[in-house]
């Protein structure tokens, strides 16, 4: 029977895939790896992509911090400019600055700003008392002179330059003009008023000068004047001065 026959060794043989099959089998092959590939690497670059968007963001909030590190938040538009004037190269950019009209401006947050208000309303409201003070107290004084009384507001004007009405070029843009100063008085009499400007080339505002000043305008009072009352807003160098406590009134 077969059961029990031998097999030969030609029914043992694998048959060998013919040359077609065995080229059709390698291309599959290669395009399954090439497709692999390519996915792995859009996956990494995927990846890459979406760690290199994190890095930039990183680098960002890092150089905030340095830069809010090196600013120094009591910097003012007076210490910067100082800074820029200190440094050669820094002389240029504060010209071109200058002649761009560019600020300088600082950055605050709003409970700063609130809290230096609350620290300059006490000196504004006490400035703003003394106004009222000083021209309630002026008016009323003004209304109760009386007949042997004066009342005397005066003040410097600002210096002003001469010229002709006809200069050459060369005056006309480089000359060297007179300069004339005027001080300005109001007399307060009780039933009148008068205004007086004197005008000197001396251009000092000393309490000497002022002193010269005020001459032509003794000599112009009433005779009856006993009592002279002087009002001004000038610096102590010029009006307020002990020096003036001897003037009489002739």
């Amino acid at each position: 029977m077969r059961e029990n026959t031998p097999t030969s060794d030609a029914e043992h043989i694998t048959p060998v895939p013919s040359p077609a099959v065995s080229t059709v089998s390698s291309q599959r092959r290669k395009r399954q790896a090439k497709k692999q590939r390519k996915q792995l690497n859009n996956k990494k670059n995927e990846k890459i992509a979406i760690l290199q968007k994190k890095l930039e963001k990183y680098r960002k909030r890092l150089a905030r911090l340095e830069s809010k590190n090196k600013k120094n938040i009591n910097d003012t538009p007076n210490t910067k400019m100082q800074k820029m004037l200190d440094e050669p190269d820094g002389r240029k950019e504060v010209m071109k600055k200058a002649i761009d009209k560019q600020v300088f401006s600082k950055v605050v947050h709003p409970y700063q700003l609130i809290s230096q208000l609350h620290k300059d309303l006490k000196m504004f409201f006490v400035h703003q008392r003394n106004i009222v003070h000083q021209f309630t107290a002026m008016k009323e004084f003004k209304e109760n002179l009386q007949e042997d009384d004066v009342l005397i507001h005066m003040d410097f004007s600002e210096n002003y330059c001469t010229k002709y009405s006809e200069e050459i070029q060369a005056f006309h843009f480089g000359g060297s003009r007179t300069q004339l100063s005027l001080h300005m008085v109001v007399v307060y009499l009780k039933n009148s008023t008068r205004s007086y400007c004197t005008v000197s080339k001396n251009i000092s505002h000393s309490h000497p000068a002022i002193f010269i000043h005020l001459q032509p305008v003794f000599k112009a009072l009433p005779s009856g004047i006993k009592h002279a009352h002087f009002l001004s807003d000038g610096p102590l160098t010029q009006y307020r001065n002990n020096l003036h406590n001897g003037i009489k009134i002739i």
